[in-house]
């Protein structure tokens, strides 16, 4: 090891200088790239809130007008007459024509007249389907209000819809209900061209599980309304990028859009899913992309005068920078997951420590530790429960030996070692046990495990006398026979080999 320390390389620090230099300059060109990306997601974003604010006053307005319709329809003595009649038939010819009227100049969808005990009695817009029960919001809130009541709602078909309710009275009394609607899909798109962006509806998909659609549907929402075709596939990435609040923006036919998204609520202030704005910022990243060619190049030249500065100086001192470099080479010798010496400090190591034991004329111990169908673990819980039971096991190795004469190693996969010296009394049997039953006592559940419920180990244990004719590599040999032999005899228990003798130590008491 000391002779690796000594190792001399030269060590040319041109590359790092320029990819320094390259690192500094074009991470300035990025950050301002960044910035600028985020200062117009930033003002792109306050679309969202220009939208809905935009979408309040166009609903005020068009409420308004619906009101007034209703209020004309229902002040008009035949349709009063009709209706008290219950002549049906009569009632809807004499609407039809001014329906009609209404829905292609006005785009009035929906046109109910509806009984005090919620039940339809005519709907002009569909004249054949009556006597079915309306239990909407708005119809819920105009009833028990007793006055007109509007909000924006989902019907039967899961139309997006602006709802007018009104309690139609007669000498203070109410005789029925006046409801007109209005399908919202033109006024959104009227305002998407407004805002310079495209729309799309996301719809949770169970409102839909009990009607047919033909609706495009991703994940677990459908499309039911959208001002622009995207590709699926882009749609979708696109969605899992807005879903996770990541800002993000992307191209496509020349356009480059800035998505966000919002909740998307009926009158009830019931989820329904949310809107996803694609804000088109075309003219910005056309701006932004000059900018940013031009301090690419600025950049670029920036680059290539200070490298060709440092390249000189790097020259001049290159003898004395090699020589600082040959000081600083260092090898690890520890095992990064369970902070145990590792294999190639053994290997340095383990020599040394048979030397000192010849010097101070102690013995010197090996165990060999080894978890019991380990592979088996891995195979039932995974590679990451196995990591933690080999930090758990090379803990309770540190625990039992903290001596500082102590060197616990791993010296690879599920296999560990123990070094250390000791006096001629000592029973090491002792501190072996006290090893494989710390282990077992951790209680880390193992069904794989065919002689107990818990992660064990087995132990070998070489203990010799230090000779001339001894060597680390005997040692070894003699630790990994007794370690295999408790493996042979059934696992979770030590054997024992003290170079005359053996004997077996088992979790139950002999």
């Amino acid at each position: 090891m000391r002779q690796e320390l000594e190792t001399s390389y030269k060590l040319n620090i041109f590359i790092p200088l320029a990819i320094s230099v390259i690192f500094i300059v074009f991470g300035l060109f990025f950050t301002v790239h960044l910035l600028q990306h985020q200062a117009i997601d930033k003002d792109k974003s306050v679309i969202v809130d220009k939208f809905y604010k935009a979408l309040e006053n166009e609903l005020k307005h068009e409420t308004e007008v619906i009101e007034h319709i209703i209020k004309h329809l229902s002040e008009q003595e035949e349709i009063k007459k009709l209706y008290l009649e219950r002549d049906r038939e009569e009632l809807y010819k004499h609407l039809k024509s001014e329906y009609k009227y209404i829905n292609s100049h006005l785009d009035i969808t929906h046109l109910y007249f509806i009984d005090k005990n919620s039940s339809v009695f005519l709907r002009v817009h569909k004249k054949e389907k009556f006597g079915d029960k309306i239990d909407r919001f708005t119809f819920r809130e105009a009833r028990i209000l007793e006055e007109t009541f509007s909000g924006v709602e989902f019907g039967v078909l899961r139309n997006y819809t602006l709802r007018v309710v009104y309690p139609w009275k007669i000498d203070g009394k109410i005789i029925g209900y006046i409801e007109m609607g209005k399908e919202i899909d033109k006024i959104i798109t009227f305002l998407s061209k407004q805002l310079d962006s495209e729309i799309y509806l996301f719809i949770q998909e169970e409102i839909y599980r009990d009607i047919e659609n033909s609706f495009l549907q991703i994940g677990n929402y459908v499309i039911p309304y959208k001002t622009y075709e995207l590709p699926t596939d882009v749609l979708k990435k696109v969605l899992k990028k807005v879903l996770k609040q990541e800002h993000y923006q992307f191209e496509i036919e020349n356009r480059y859009f800035h998505p966000f998204s919002s909740p998307l609520y009926d009158s009830s202030q019931k989820e329904l899913g949310f809107v996803l704005f694609l804000v088109d910022a075309s003219f910005e990243h056309q701006i932004l992309s000059f900018l940013m060619k031009f301090l690419f190049i600025s950049g670029a030249f920036v680059v290539i005068i200070i490298l060709s500065i440092g390249f000189w100086l790097i020259r001049k001192k290159e003898v004395e920078i090699n020589r600082l470099a040959n000081n600083l080479k260092n090898m690890a010798v520890k095992d990064e997951l369970t902070t145990l010496f590792n294999r190639k400090c053994f290997n340095y190591q383990a020599p040394l420590e048979l030397s000192e034991a010849k010097r101070d004329k102690k013995m010197i111990s090996m165990l060999m530790v080894d978890i019991d169908y380990f592979k088996l673990y891995n195979d039932t819980y995974g590679h990451q429960a196995g990591d933690e039971v080999l930090k758990e096991v090379a803990r309770t190795i540190k625990k039992v030996f903290q001596r500082s004469g102590d060197l616990s190693f791993r010296l690879g996969g599920e296999e560990f070692a123990i070094l250390f010296k000791h006096l001629k009394h000592e029973d090491i049997s002792i501190i072996a046990e006290k090893l494989r039953s710390s282990i077992e006592e951790l209680q880390i559940e193992h069904k794989k495990n065919e002689i107990s419920d818990f992660v064990t180990v087995s132990i070998g244990v070489a203990t010799v006398n230090v000779d001339d004719d001894i060597s680390i590599e005997k040692l070894y040999k003699f630790s990994d026979s007794v370690l295999y032999k408790s493996k042979t005899k059934g696992r979770n228990r030590v054997s024992f080999f003290n170079g005359v003798m053996e004997k077996e130590l088992s979790k139950e008491p002999i």
